[in-house]
């Protein structure tokens, strides 16, 4: 990827999200060891969803790679202090989900 295209990360206005509640999240999703955080990137003029790798918050997770996943409350703990803004889970292997 050049320079001119590379992604830039918006703004938290524009990154506002509703963060769930740790608790109406259901207990078999958090056992899950499926784990990510993310943040919108622009791409071309288009918001998309980056996910981070959160226990290396530094760098991007791989949704193919289970290595680059975490535990939920690693996960959490990212999203709740205000350094992420979205939480993500891992589809594939059973689980799938609607955006």
């Amino acid at each position: 990827m050049n320079a001119q295209h590379a992604p830039t990360t918006l703004s938290a206005d524009q990154q506002r999200v509703q963060i769930p509640m740790a608790n109406n999240i259901p207990t078999e999703l958090r056992d899950e060891h499926r784990w990510v955080v993310a943040r919108l990137e622009d791409r071309d003029g288009k918001p998309t969803k980056v996910p981070y790798r959160s226990g290396d918050p530094r760098r991007r997770a791989d949704t193919t790679d289970p290595s680059t996943w975490s535990d939920f409350d690693t996960a959490w703990r990212l999203v709740e202090s205000g350094r992420f803004p979205m939480l993500g889970l891992v589809l594939g292997n059973g689980f799938v989900g609607v955006d």
